[in-house]
């Protein structure tokens, strides 16, 4: 087998340069490194169109960091005012709560995921009403997803507490805690549709701004705000900041994509 060499980059040009001075012939290695060195010499062209995609990767990676970090930040205040309010047995009915909700979060934010390149694609394409069409089927499998599982929850709280514990008072603290911490839970397929309709739609920051205006400008605040409004019920009081939340998020959401979907469309058939 043949040996492989490896090439000192900084000696060969050197020597590139002596035999030019010196009006040498060059070596096979010298003329391959001299035809790479020169075809360099064109300066590489920016395609604009990459660079507004590469922002738009940007935008949703801090969407989706944002998400993240601000479910973290969450976790820690609910925990620390249940623990004050309710002790170990109301920060272990927030564990089964959260995970509860992950029966309605993931599968809806997979519809919209499943939507949003043939959303994106089509108002590439300015097709109006492919766009439109899209949106709205995934409203209503959302909306119907979400209204299904919420009655679920509320008829039978007791059965989604018992596949998290088998403890019987963590079970019944948690069938009343989930009634009241999911209790407009049956909005959520309207916030999440058009949250992800604000990414297809290259509304990136539109999407952050109602994400942080639920979690950041809502939720951390009625955390801490509730137990002194409630104060027969502190502890209940604390979960009931989630659907006090969601319902005034899910409204001002309804209202920004609404104004936004009518300006996206009109663009489209302008253009």
């Amino acid at each position: 087998m043949e040996e492989v060499r490896l090439i000192d980059a900084n000696a060969l040009h050197k020597r590139i340069e002596m035999n030019l001075h010196a009006s040498n012939p060059f070596t096979i290695e010298e003329c391959c490194y001299k035809d790479a060195l020169n075809s360099m010499d064109e300066a590489p062209t920016i395609d604009p169109e990459s660079l507004r995609g590469h922002a738009k990767w940007v935008k949703d990676k801090e969407l989706k960091f944002i998400m993240q970090a601000s479910e973290s930040i969450i976790s820690v205040c609910f925990n620390s005012s249940l623990l004050k309010y309710g002790g170990d047995v109301a920060v272990g009915a927030m564990t089964i709560l959260t995970s509860v909700m992950q029966f309605a979060m993931l599968p809806l934010q997979g519809l919209g995921q499943g939507a949003q390149p043939i959303m994106s694609y089509n108002y590439g394409a300015k097709n109006t009403d492919r766009v439109k069409g899209t949106f709205f089927l995934l409203l209503k499998a959302s909306l119907t997803y979400s209204i299904i599982l919420w009655g679920l929850v509320m008829l039978f709280p007791q059965m989604f507490a018992g596949i998290f514990t088998s403890n019987p008072a963590l079970v019944i603290f948690t069938k009343k805690a989930l009634r009241v911490y999911m209790a407009v839970m049956f909005m959520f397929g309207i916030q999440i549709s058009c949250q992800m309709a604000f990414n297809s739609l290259g509304k990136a920051i539109s999407s952050i701004v109602v994400a942080v205006m639920r979690k950041f400008v809502l939720l951390i605040p009625l955390i801490y705000i509730m137990p002194h409004i409630f104060t027969t019920d502190q502890t209940m009081a604390v979960y009931m900041a989630e659907p006090v939340a969601d319902f005034i998020a899910v409204t001002f959401t309804a209202i920004l994509f609404s104004v936004q979907f009518k300006k996206a469309l009109a663009a489209i058939r302008l253009s």
